[in-house]
C-alpha cells in the first residue's frame, strides 16, 4: 500500500489564442512551473497521482485554447512520469461559450428563471425540473459544449445531464478511499456575471451535487467558484459539503489561501496565469500531499500544502512562506 499520495493543484490558467506565440511573455511563467515541478516537486512529493485544475482552463472557450492547455498539462505529466490523461478538471466562467447564453436564448431564459429562485427548495425544484424536462435538459450544459468535447472529455471529466458530476477513487494507506469529486458551479454563468459593477452574480450549486455519505470514503472536491460566490440561502449547501468533504479545492478568486472549518480544509489555488493587468499580479499554484496517520490510537487525515509563488524577477517559483516560518509546506 502506498504511504501517501500527492497532486499538483492549478487553477485559472487562462489560455488564449495568443498563448505560445512569439510575443507571449507568459510562456516564461509556464516554463518556470515545469522547471519547478521537475526540480522541486519530484523531490518533495511521493506518489503523484494527477493534476487537478479548478476551472478557467481557457479564456474564451475556444478549441485552440484547449489544445494549448492540453500541451502544457502533458508536459507536466511527462515530467512527473504519469499518464497524460491523469488530469482532473471542472469548468470555470471563462470556459463557457458566451455566444450560447445570449439574451433571449433558451439557455438565457432558463438561467434567468434559476437566478430568481430565492430559497434552497426553489433552487433545487427548478434545477430538477429543467434537468428532467427532455425539451430543456441538454440546454443546461450547452454553454460548455466545447469545454466538454474538446478538453474535459479527454480526461473523462465531461459533465452532462446523465453525469452532472464525475468522481475518481484512489486508495489511501489505511485501505480506505480518497474520492475526487467534481462540482459544477457555472450552471447560470453567462456574459451577465459582471453586469452589476458593484458585485458579481452569485452562482448556483444545488443540493443534487452534494456527495453522498459513504463509509470508508474521504472526499476531496474540485470547484471553480468558492462558497462565498454561491447563491446558497442559509448556507445550506455549504454546511452539507463542509460535513461531507474533507478537502475542498477552489479557484476563481485568484487568491492563494487555506481555511479550516471544523473538519474540512478549504484551499484556494491562486491564479496560475492571471492577467498582467490585474492588480497584485503574481502567479501561484499548489502541491498537495495526503496520507492517513495514527496518533495515540486515533486515526487522522494528514494534509500538507506546498504553496508556490513566482518571484518578482519571474525567474523561479518558490515556497510562499509565512514570515516567521521556515517550513516549505503547511500541515493540517
Amino acid at each position: 500500500m502506498k504511504k501517501s499520495i500527492s497532486f499538483i493543484h492549478l487553477s485559472d490558467i487562462h489560455f488564449t489564442k495568443f498563448s505560445g506565440d512569439s510575443f507571449d511573455i507568459d510562456q516564461n511563467l509556464r516554463d518556470e512551473i515545469i522547471r519547478d515541478i521537475s526540480r522541486n516537486a519530484k523531490t518533495c512529493l511521493e506518489n503523484v497521482e494527477g493534476i487537478l485544475v479548478c476551472g478557467d482552463i481557457a479564456f474564451s472557450s475556444q478549441e485552440s485554447e484547449y489544445e494549448k492547455a492540453e500541451v502544457f498539462l502533458k508536459k507536466i505529466a511527462d515530467v512527473l512520469s504519469i499518464s497524460e490523461t491523469a488530469v482532473y478538471c471542472v469548468p470555470g466562467n471563462h470556459d463557457i461559450d458566451q455566444s450560447i447564453a445570449y439574451e433571449g436564448s433558451v439557455l438565457h431564459l432558463i438561467q434567468s428563471e434559476l437566478e430568481k429562485a430565492n430559497t434552497s427548495v426553489a433552487i433545487d425544484s427548478k434545477l430538477g425540473g429543467y434537468a428532467r424536462d427532455k425539451s430543456s435538459n441538454d440546454t443546461l450544459f450547452k454553454h460548455i459544449e466545447t469545454y466538454n468535447e474538446k478538453f474535459a472529455g479527454k480526461y473523462s471529466c465531461n459533465i452532462n445531464n446523465e453525469k452532472p458530476n464525475w468522481q475518481v477513487d484512489f486508495p489511501l494507506n489505511d485501505n480506505n478511499i480518497l474520492r475526487l469529486y467534481g462540482l459544477n458551479s457555472i450552471v447560470i454563468s453567462s456574459k451577465d456575471d459582471h453586469k452589476d459593477k458593484t458585485k458579481d452574480k452569485l452562482m448556483i450549486i444545488g443540493k443534487y451535487q452534494v456527495p453522498k455519505n459513504e463509509d470508508g470514503v474521504t472526499y476531496m472536491s474540485l470547484c471553480h467558484h468558492p462558497p462565498e460566490c454561491w447563491k446558497d440561502p442559509n448556507n445550506d449547501v455549504q454546511k452539507m459539503i463542509n460535513k461531507r468533504v474533507r478537502i475542498q479545492l477552489y479557484g476563481h478568486k485568484h487568491i492563494q489561501e487555506i481555511r479550516r472549518i471544523d473538519d474540512s480544509l478549504i484551499i484556494g489555488s491562486g491564479a496560475t496565469q492571471p492577467s498582467r493587468f490585474e492588480e497584485g499580479w503574481n502567479p501561484r499554484y499548489n502541491w498537495i500531499n495526503i496520507q492517513v496517520v495514527e496518533i495515540k490510537c486515533d486515526t487522522f487525515l494528514n494534509v500538507k500544502i506546498y504553496q508556490r509563488i513566482l518571484t518578482p524577477e519571474e525567474d523561479e517559483f518558490i515556497a510562499d512562506k509565512d514570515d516567521d516560518s521556515s517550513d516549505e509546506f503547511k500541515e493540517y
